[in-house]
């Protein structure tokens, strides 16, 4: 009989959870959900940063492949050229001689967004020796 009023008074004290127990949880509980919209922000603005840099490399490529395509004496006669391509500053040079004899130099830079990339190249001219 002591053992079952025992049992019960053990049962009484425990019927539930305190306003303290419940505070605290909700406080930990708000801790962690603050610390994970924190992280969610950060990785939207580095896929944000990386994708204008993949955008300028994109373009200066489109760019340098277009103009190394092009045959040595059209190439030349494209000298400088400055355009806009989504939001970006493309300025293509070709500059004929280059370091070298029967060489283009040609230099490619994109700007824009905060982002800057250079490409150079040496375009060969095709001789044929008989």
């Amino acid at each position: 009989m002591i053992i079952k009023m025992a049992k019960r008074c053990e049962r009484m004290n425990q019927q539930g959870f305190t306003l303290i127990e419940i505070l605290v949880a909700i406080t930990i509980l708000a801790f962690g959900l603050l610390a994970i919209g924190t992280m969610q922000v950060s990785g939207l603005g580095g896929s944000g940063k990386s994708q204008s840099a993949t955008d300028v490399g994109t373009i200066a490529m489109d760019c340098m492949e277009g103009i190394v395509g092009l045959t040595y004496a059209n190439a030349v006669a494209s000298g400088v050229t400055n355009y806009m391509e989504r939001g970006y500053t493309v300025k293509a040079t070709v500059v004929d001689p280059g370091p070298l004899p029967n060489t283009q130099s040609v230099t490619v830079s994109v700007t824009g967004r905060g982002r800057t990339i250079n490409l150079n190249w040496i375009k060969a001219k095709v001789v044929q020796v008989q």
